[in-house]
């Protein structure tokens, strides 16, 4: 049971951490336009 249910579980964790992974990388991402660009074009 637990043989069978550890690479489904692994896949789950590798989908779960990707998603998330480009979730915040994204977040990061707008995050900084959003606050570098108006700095960087009053300068």
């Amino acid at each position: 049971m637990l043989q069978s249910l550890l690479p489904l579980y692994s896949l789950m964790l590798v989908t779960y951490s990707g998603i998330g992974g480009a979730l915040l990388l994204f977040l990061v991402l707008f995050c900084l336009t959003n606050f570098v660009t108006p700095y960087y074009s009053e300068v």
